[in-house]
């Protein structure tokens, strides 16, 4: 089925065939071990960062594009897929409030998904938005009633405009 689709969309050679990750990073790295060899006279991996930043920056850039897409995924995505771990691993990830935060989330300063929703803080029981005091990372819930943090001309301006809009919905349609 996927050959039929790649076929459809464009992609892979004649028969719907698509290079897998593995084939993509050994065309992309033999060319820079080879070009290691002959420009330095060592094995990529033997290279000063410089020297390897040489080779990585003329190399191809969809093989680069897909490193550093890699590389970002594995940094910053889910613990529980093997990258972004947290410094002890030895105890399970944590979320914002705990001590053993994913390394990379730390840097970004992202307090982690919530799972298992995802990172939301909608709440599709309730139909509400879930506030966390000490994480505010969402507006206040539409359905408040309790406008407290607005001041008394702004909250009854909402007020006023939240009536009229309710209207509107009520209004048949020609």
């Amino acid at each position: 089925m996927s050959r039929r689709i790649n076929i459809l969309a464009g992609v892979g050679d004649a028969n719907g065939d698509v290079q897998g990750f593995q084939q993509q990073y050994s065309a992309g790295i033999t060319p820079l071990r080879n070009a290691a060899k002959s420009m330095f006279g060592k094995d990529f991996p033997a290279l000063t960062t410089t020297q390897q930043l040489t080779l990585f920056n003329g190399a191809d850039q969809n093989f680069v594009s897909l490193v550093t897409n890699h590389a970002a995924e594995g940094m910053y995505g889910n613990p529980e897929y093997g990258g972004n771990q947290p410094a002890d691993r030895t105890k399970p990830a944590t979320g914002a409030d705990g001590d053993n935060r994913p390394i990379g989330w730390v840097v970004a300063n992202f307090e982690g998904d919530r799972q298992p929703l995802g990172y939301t803080t909608f709440d599709p029981v309730t139909q509400t938005i879930i506030e966390e005091p000490n994480h505010p990372v969402s507006t206040p819930d539409p359905g408040d009633t309790n406008l407290a943090y607005l001041d008394p001309k702004a909250r009854d301006m909402m007020r006023q405009v939240a009536q009229a809009m309710s209207g509107l919905n009520r209004r048949p349609r020609s």
